[in-house]
């Protein structure tokens, strides 16, 4: 093929049972497993893996190279980094699979690790390369090893204000 012929090509595989909202980009190199259920304007990035019976509400973005396993929800207004891990067997190998939640309007940061059975709380923000064990509460920042409340989520929005002020266009 030539430079000339080349065309725009997409590897996806898309269950047919799969809903995909209006307005949500699928990229190259995702799969999507039956009965997922995206809502609309979402970003699904590539490599995106995203096992069965997963729920990924409105204007959420996934980022490269995220696995989402079975029965994970994912609210409204998220944004999941690139390269986090969420587990959803808290003992393996049982085979006994558990939820992870994330809330609406979480951000979780590039490498984080979510253990199955964790609920991030709504407005939650967990750092970057972080081992998240427990329960996260709403509208609290997160990070370490494993992950220990930090500061609000309205400190959080406070120094990004900050850092955005500081930061040349």
């Amino acid at each position: 093929m030539t430079f000339q012929e080349k065309k725009e090509v997409n590897y996806q595989d898309i269950h047919s049972t799969a809903i995909i909202g209006d307005g949500t980009k699928v990229y190259n190199f995702v799969y999507i497993s039956e009965y997922v259920t995206i809502g609309q304007n979402c970003l699904i990035a590539n490599f995106v893996h995203i096992d069965h019976d997963v729920k990924i509400g409105n204007n959420s973005k996934i980022m490269c190279m995220v696995h989402i396993p079975e029965y994970t929800k994912i609210g409204n207004n998220c944004m999941i980094y690139p390269n986090v891990c969420l587990s959803n067997e808290k003992y393996p190998p049982t085979g006994k699979k558990v939820e992870v939640v994330i809330e609406d309007n979480c951000i979780v940061g590039t490498g984080a690790i979510i253990n199955a059975g964790v609920r991030l709380g709504e407005g939650c923000v967990v750092g970057a390369g972080s081992l998240v064990t427990r329960d996260v509460a709403p509208r609290s920042v997160v990070f370490g090893h494993p992950a220990h409340r930090q500061y609000s989520r309205e400190d959080y929005d406070k120094k990004q204000k900050e850092f955005l002020s500081r930061v040349p266009k």
